[in-house]
């Protein structure tokens, strides 16, 4: 082997340990972030979806407007203020005309 590859080989070593080095904490970072994230997404969070639309299947955290303003609270196609069983998968968050 030459003292020229030996040396490459050496150089991209070490630059390769220096890089891992740096990046450790961003890594570690965006660990801690994915599970805030991750956390943050299993409570109660709005995600507004517009206007009821029938058939639509929608997913906890799901805001729709009909008659007012609806969050899902669990993965639901019911519904929002319906009068079956079914409809309490829907929370009233804000209220519309005629509530």
């Amino acid at each position: 082997m030459t003292l020229t590859l030996e040396l490459a080989q050496a150089l991209g070593t070490a630059t390769k340990a220096e890089i891992e080095k740096a990046c450790a904490p961003l890594r570690a970072e965006l660990q801690d972030l994915k599970t805030e994230f991750a956390a943050f997404k299993a409570k109660n969070y709005m995600n507004f979806r517009g206007t009821y639309q029938p058939g639509t299947r929608y997913s906890k955290g799901d805001t729709v407007s009909r008659n007012g303003l609806w969050t899902a609270l669990e993965d639901t196609a019911a519904v929002p203020g319906g009068n079956d069983q079914a409809a309490r998968s829907w929370q009233l968050s804000v209220k519309g005309p005629g509530h």
